[in-house]
């Protein structure tokens, strides 16, 4: 097993439109994006 630092592993984050907050987890992502109104939808970012 190698370190998970090579380039070939891709980390994709997500970042709330609203505020600028980036999330590892789309599952936070999205319980954080989670509105009275409804979701508002995350970005993905590099």
């Amino acid at each position: 097993m190698q370190g998970n630092d090579g380039p070939s592993e891709r980390v994709v984050r997500y970042q709330c439109p609203a505020c600028g907050a980036r999330f590892d987890d789309i599952f936070v992502g999205l319980e954080h994006t989670e509105t009275t109104e409804g979701n508002v939808p995350l970005r993905r970012v590099a």
